[in-house]
């Protein structure tokens, strides 16, 4: 891939579904190199827990690995990570 790409939230949740072709092509889109945004990260997490009957640890688990493909090259402070993951208020992370 060349250029900033994205990927949209459906990727996400397939390359941790139990679909295994589409399990295997997302997770193949995923290890290219592309970006997600905070708004994929919080709705894989709605998804993963009210659609799909995922436990929210498991999801928020899912969460905090995607923040490497949402913010590459920038360095996260503490609490910066800690807001970006929903189960954290901005107000609770500072």
């Amino acid at each position: 891939m060349s250029g900033l790409e994205f990927a949209d939230t459906n990727v996400v949740v397939y390359a941790v579904g139990l679909d295994s072709d589409q399990r295997t092509k997302a997770r193949q889109i995923l290890a290219e190199g592309v970006t997600v945004s905070s708004q994929v990260i919080n709705e894989t997490v709605n998804v993963l827990t009210r659609k799909q009957g995922v436990n929210i640890v498991v999801a928020h688990e899912v969460a905090e690995s995607l923040l490497g493909l949402a913010y590459r090259g920038s360095s996260l402070t503490g609490w910066m990570r800690k807001a970006l993951l929903p189960r954290h208020a901005v107000w609770t992370s500072i």
